[in-house]
């Protein structure tokens, strides 16, 4: 990015887009509406124009990147998620999510891909564990211009309830294109042009009945 090229500088209220996502009938989330006004205080933007004595921190190739004391995972609603840093199924750095699984209300974590560079990635390699029996949609999204919704690409992915870490590694080419979402002019999945990968547990598409269940979830590795 060229500074001297910058016109000005924006931020966008995310919560708009989940309000949108909670509309679509083919991807029935729990969605936390927060009516009403909204206020957002920033103060103390400085424009510093010698060039900074630390050394530049290297930007991570992570997904969720645990390592970070910042916690990165965002949920739409109806979980509780947290940054567990030793003590979990994994016995590393995880995302912790806590939850009911219901059917017809699914739960999702989310993760932008906007600021990763995945040109040339194949796979995504992760560690996961779960409380419960438990199956997943892993969604990619795909951008697409003037559109807050882009093409989607799922894959199932189950998970023993047994509490303990298993290794898994997604080949981008298992995905398939989400026939519930918009349609992909390009008609393939491109790493270049992601915008998001979503986790959304459909355990209780079956109609079984509601029961609470954690999942945990490593760094995840683009190959």
């Amino acid at each position: 990015m060229d500074l001297d090229q910058v016109q000005g500088i924006g931020i966008s209220d995310l919560g708009q887009a989940f309000q949108t996502l909670g509309q679509d009938s083919g991807y029935p989330l729990v969605i936390d509406r927060a009516t009403g006004p909204h206020v957002l205080n920033l103060d103390d933007v400085d424009l510093v124009m010698e060039k900074p004595s630390a050394p530049e921190r290297r930007r991570s190739t992570l997904i969720g990147d645990l390592n970070r004391s910042v916690l990165t995972w965002i949920t739409t609603g109806g979980a509780k998620i947290g940054r567990s840093t030793s003590g979990n199924a994994l016995n590393e750095p995880a995302l912790e999510v806590n939850y009911e699984q219901t059917a017809g209300r699914y739960v999702a974590v989310v993760h932008t891909l906007s600021n990763l560079i995945l040109h040339g990635t194949s796979k995504l390699s992760f560690k996961i564990a779960a409380k419960n029996n438990s199956k997943f949609a892993l969604y990619l999204e795909k951008k697409r211009a003037g559109s807050l919704l882009g093409p989607r690409y799922s894959l199932l992915l189950e998970v023993p309830g047994d509490s303990q870490a298993h290794e898994r590694q997604i080949a981008l080419a298992d995905f398939r294109a989400d026939p519930a979402g918009p349609s992909d002019p390009d008609g393939k999945l491109d790493a270049r042009a992601l915008k998001s990968i979503s986790l959304v547990d459909i355990t209780a598409i079956d109609g079984r009945p509601a029961t609470n269940n954690t999942f945990w979830l490593s760094s995840i590795r683009p190959q």
